[in-house]
């Protein structure tokens, strides 16, 4: 602060300020969230994420894993879903003279829907499937990228 006419010359000027008591140079106060508890820190908010990311990653592994073990539980029954659906289609011959047609093809579609859905899911390929349909289709192009540079 400058006091007017004090006798000192103006560059003499120095603006002191000693902080405020108890208070520690290069530390500051923990900031405190809606909830009143303490904020985390940058280091524990990249520890949280870490580990949430950690979970999600074995949380998709897992579901990869599931998926891929119905898809082997569809390849084991897609031969008795097969027969099933020729039996089912033998059925709906003699229903439909006896119970009409559009009863009897309610009846088939019913009867064939859970074995269509296990043929369908057996037609899907694995994670390490498509793993190695990418491997091949990377060594095909780098094959052809090479016979093209002859």
């Amino acid at each position: 602060m400058k006091i007017l006419n004090d006798g000192n010359p103006p560059w003499s000027e120095a603006l002191v300020h000693f902080g405020i008591k108890g208070m520690r140079w290069g530390q500051r106060k923990a900031k405190t969230g809606p909830n009143g508890k303490p904020m985390p820190t940058r280091k524990q908010l990249r520890g949280m994420d870490k580990a949430n990311r950690a979970k999600q990653k074995a949380a998709d592994k897992k579901a990869i894993e599931k998926d891929d073990q119905s898809i082997r539980d569809a390849r084991a029954r897609v031969g008795q879903a097969h027969a099933n659906i020729r039996a089912a289609k033998k059925k709906y011959k003699g229903d439909k003279k006896m119970i009409g047609k559009v009863a009897a093809r309610s009846i088939l579609e019913k009867t064939t829907q859970k074995d269509f859905d296990t043929i369908n899911t057996a037609n899907r390929i694995t994670s390490r499937e498509r793993t190695g349909l990418v491997i091949a289709a990377i060594t095909v192009g780098a094959a052809e990228g090479a016979l093209k540079a002859f």
